[in-house]
């Protein structure tokens, strides 16, 4: 294997280590953390994954945070036949249940990235 090669791979799974971290940190603990837990995840993974990596590390927090929070809400919405969902959709324009879940999806995908880039930060500055 070619060091370039090696290093594709080490960024990859970093990238996948920073995903899963919030991903399965936010699922485990929703029952007992508030929803600012996904910004704490996301901290812990670019402290503890980002390393030297430069880009991507918003994006895998983003992705990390959109999966977390759009199977969550799509998992709640289910549980109870869309019903809140529509209701919660009303408030917002009429955007609808999936509206609302693509809402919640892209919020929790910001709260995600930007746990993800701040722990980055934090990491590089020391």
């Amino acid at each position: 294997m070619k060091k370039n090669e090696s290093t594709d791979l080490s960024v990859f799974l970093r990238l996948t280590a920073i995903v899963l971290l919030v991903v399965a940190g936010g699922w485990f603990t929703a029952p007992f953390l508030p929803w600012w837990r996904i910004l704490v995840f996301g901290l812990l993974a670019g402290l503890v994954f980002a390393g030297k990596l430069n880009k991507w590390v918003f994006a895998a927090g983003f992705l990390g945070g959109l999966l977390l929070w759009g199977l969550h809400a799509s998992y709640l919405s289910g549980s109870n036949e869309g019903i809140l969902g529509g209701r919660i959709g009303g408030l917002f324009g009429g955007i609808g249940a999936t509206g609302a879940i693509l809402l919640s999806a892209i919020l929790g995908g910001l709260y995600g990235g930007l746990g993800a880039w701040t722990g980055k930060l934090v990491r590089s500055s020391f």
